[in-house]
């Protein structure tokens, strides 16, 4: 029989800059967040993910440059 309890998500607090051509030449923003990581997780599916996510904040369709990429546990 599985099991079907749900394993914990831990919380990751993350910060980035990125870079990426804009209309005025070239743009920079400093983006931070929180993400969820299931067991198992890595630190490269997070860096893909949140890199994903600032681009669509940005509306960018090309992935930006990163500058800056900082993930550490949320907790203190």
């Amino acid at each position: 029989m599985a099991d079907t309890t749900e394993q914990p998500v831990s919380q990751w607090h993350w910060i980035i800059t990125v870079q990426y051509p804009a209309p005025t030449g070239i743009g920079m923003d400093t983006r931070s967040g929180t993400w969820g990581a299931q067991p198992g997780g890595t630190r490269g599916e997070a860096f893909d993910q949140i890199l994903t996510h600032v681009a669509e904040q940005l509306g960018l369709i090309q992935r930006p440059h990163v500058l800056f990429f900082a993930l550490e546990p949320n907790a203190l």
